[in-house]
Order: C-alpha cells, then structure tokens, then sequence
C-alpha cells in the first residue's frame, strides 16, 4: 500500500500509516495495524501461522479484548484489505484476477462495459476473446482477437501519425 491512500471499510474511512507493509484498522478508538504478512498474497485469505501470532500479539497486549472483538478485528482487516485491492487494481485487472478466478461472467461484465468507453483497446479486446474461450465461446473468441489485432494496427498507425 501507498502511504497517503484511504481504505473505507464498513467501520468508515480508514487513512493508511505511511509504512506499506500495514493496513490500518479501528476496534473503537483502538488502531491496529494488521500486517500485510498475515494475509495470503494479495488476497483476503489469512496465512496460517502468520496471523494466528498476530492475534495472539494482539490479545496480550490488549487483554480485554474478547474473543467476539477478534473476530471482529479480522473481519475489519479482511474489509480493509478488499479496499486495499480494489484501490491498486484497474478495471482490466480486476477482469483478468476475475478470469484467473474462474469467473468469466463477471470478467466478461467489467469487460464489455469498458469497452463501450474504449472500443479499441487492444488489449481489452484480447481480454474479452481469452474469456470467451473460457466460457466455451470460440467463434466469439476468435472476433475478438481479431478485433484486438485490427485495433492494435490502427493504435499504431495512430501513434505514428502524431
């Protein structure tokens, strides 16, 4: 994470620290910050047994948390660590993790609508033909590689016509 980025979770708008292997979380006016090592990657899943030690860190420090404040931490770590993703990813990225995911509807659905504000965007438009053949759309597939070529000559052309 950037320092100077906002995460919003569902406890509200959550300022990063300026050190980007942290999120910043709130129980109340507690402020925790969760390490991004406890999670898997940049994902949401934690890594065991990463956050187990840091939750264990967290109770002795704060011994009156209760085990339903815990989970409640986690919950708002795994909210600010979406934020995080969400922030970092373009749409494209977010439709090729979609794809990755096994997702092509949605991938397909975050594609199509940016190409409608971008109709010659190559690689939106390679994008669209690898989740066609995801969704056993070859011919669709096959137009949109097509398309991307055609719209990769004319960027280029563009490019060097200025």
């Amino acid at each position: 994470m950037r320092a100077g980025h906002t995460i919003t979770t569902m406890a509200g708008r959550v300022p990063s620290v300026s050190n980007p292997n942290f999120i910043q979380v709130h129980h109340g006016k507690l402020t925790i910050n969760v390490p991004l090592q406890v999670f898997r990657g940049r994902s949401t899943m934690f890594r065991e047994p990463e956050a187990t030690k840091f939750l264990a860190t967290l109770i002795t420090r704060y011994p009156w948390l209760t085990p339903g404040a815990t989970e409640e931490i986690k919950r708002e770590a795994k909210e600010a660590m979406r934020s995080l993703i969400e922030l970092e990813e373009t749409r494209l990225a977010r439709a090729k993790r979609l794809l990755e995911e096994g997702r092509p509807t949605q991938a397909m659905s975050i594609v199509s609508s940016y190409l409608e504000a971008h109709p010659i965007d190559a690689d939106a438009l390679q994008l669209k033909g690898r989740i066609h053949f995801a969704m056993g759309e070859k011919e669709e597939g096959y137009s949109a590689f097509s398309e991307a070529r055609k719209a990769g000559r004319l960027n280029r052309r563009e490019t060097r016509g200025r």
